[in-house]
């Protein structure tokens, strides 16, 4: 369930409202008063803060679901446009729009766009204690009504996290520092994307066709986690991901295994024994020549990981592993490409046995791309490998002809995919020694690496 944390929202806001007007000068002392700035600020209107909040996560966001997508889109004209500033909509055919806002633009200072997205993720009901689009506050330690100003309070929604609380919070983080007499030392642009949880299909072609106002020196992609360890988190990098889905053929019917096992190949087995050929249990890919496009990291990337929390002993604490995979901590090993097995399918489902050889079995996979190592290269790279094992690699399902012809028939097809890219570098001073700085992250955002990087050229960072 996704919840936004009402304690999280003033840490969140401190640091946008600092970001806002980065650089400042004296640093330390600009910090403290933005800082309580922001915290009287949010104090003093929270309930009007969590109005527009509730109202805003009461509208169903489903990229899929065009009428209330559009609505989510007008709602964010109507916010944006109450706080002065103009706003147009970026189309490509139906796809839901991207709602850009400006402030008025001042030629001699810097600008810089502000990503977020306010699509959320799709909803099964049935898993869910409260409805999902009723945005509802709970408090697990005092049941009844709960008090928004209590730091256990939690509201409780579809996007409340991901990634409406980040539009909230940079919208407020903006009432924050007008109210405080701050003007913001850069121009600003805020680029709300529809239909990031559907693999932002038409983000490409949206940010091509509208690059002449979409000039931009630095894009903050409003997007990602916290730190495993609660600190506010700023990563200057994210691996990227192509998706393949790898399909091994049996016989053309489901055979029972008391007949014909030992006789016809089973797929399941075939599939598993491909699978241990790719990447080792320690994390290691196989595939021959993997690595050797990878960028290693630089000098300055790996003094930075001596910074970067070290989380490894709780987490694994928290998650009951008893190990991990390969040597280094979690920050070190996420700046290497990977490959992760996502679910296998085959034969049939539930606890009862079939006795049964199945016809195909799927294997789902996920690349995790590091800088220089592209999806093409990937995809190239799997199906050689593939077809040195002694597979017949097809773009889709067998025909028969194929079937007896070739002892190995496999399907192997890449889905989505998105380069990586290690972005830019600031300098912060010692005020901002509060924020986690990290070199890269997991990459969830479709908006973070590739389509962004390729079109505007233009250095990013995620926060």
């Amino acid at each position: 369930m996704k919840k936004f944390r009402m304690t999280a929202c003033r840490g969140v806001l401190a640091v946008l409202g600092l970001g806002l007007v980065w650089p400042a000068s004296p640093a330390a002392a600009q910090t403290t008063y933005l800082n309580d700035s922001v915290r009287t600020f949010v104090s003093r209107h929270r309930p009007a803060i969590l109005q527009e909040f509730v109202e805003f996560l009461a509208i169903p966001n489903l990229a899929s679901d065009t009428v209330n997508i559009r609505k989510n889109a007008s709602a964010l004209v109507r916010m944006l446009q109450r706080r002065g500033l103009e706003t147009q909509l970026l189309g490509a055919g139906d796809a839901p729009p991207v709602v850009l806002a400006r402030s008025p633009a001042d030629p001699t200072k810097h600008t810089v766009t502000f990503y977020a997205h306010y699509d959320g993720q799709p909803v099964n009901k049935a898993d869910w204690a409260h409805d999902p689009w009723q945005p509802t506050l709970v408090n697990a330690g005092t049941p009844g009504a709960a008090d928004s100003d209590d730091s256990a309070t939690r509201l409780y929604a579809r996007s409340s996290s991901d990634d409406k609380a980040a539009i909230i919070g940079l919208l407020t983080a903006l009432d924050a520092l007008r109210a405080a007499g701050v003007p913001p030392s850069v121009n600003l642009k805020f680029f709300f994307e529809g239909e990031e949880e559907a693999g932002s299909p038409h983000l490409h072609e949206i940010l091509a066709a509208h690059a002449d106002v979409l000039q931009s020196d630095l894009w903050v992609i409003c997007d990602g986690p916290t730190n495993q360890n609660g600190q506010p988190q700023l990563v200057f990098g994210s691996r990227g991901v192509v998706s393949a889905q790898l399909t091994a053929f049996g016989p053309n019917r489901a055979l029972h295994s008391g007949h014909y096992g030992n006789w016809a190949p089973n797929p399941i087995v075939e599939l598993t024994h491909v699978l241990s050929r790719l990447r080792t249990t320690e994390g290691e890919v196989t595939i021959p020549h993997f690595y050797d496009a990878v960028r290693p990291p630089t000098a300055s990337e790996r003094d930075a990981l001596e910074s970067v929390p070290n989380v490894d002993a709780r987490l694994k604490a928290e998650l009951g592993l008893a190990r991990t995979e390969g040597q280094g901590a979690l920050a070190e090993r996420i700046m290497k490409p990977g490959l992760n097995v996502d679910r296998i399918e085959g034969g049939g489902t539930g606890p009862n046995p079939a006795n049964a050889i199945p016809s195909s079995a799927t294997a789902y996979l996920d690349f995790r791309l590091v800088p220089d190592l592209t999806p093409e290269l990937v995809k190239a790279q799997l199906e050689r490998y593939l077809r040195e094992l002694g597979y017949y690699v097809l773009d889709g399902p067998p025909a028969a002809s194929d079937r007896v012809a070739h002892p190995k028939p496999s399907f192997a097809r890449s889905g989505p995919s998105r380069g990586a890219t290690w972005c830019c570098y600031l300098r912060w001073g010692a005020a901002h020694r509060h924020i986690c700085l990290n070199n890269t992250s997991g990459g969830r955002s479709s908006a973070f690496p590739s389509p962004i990087t390729t079109t505007t050229n233009t250095p990013r960072t995620k926060i």
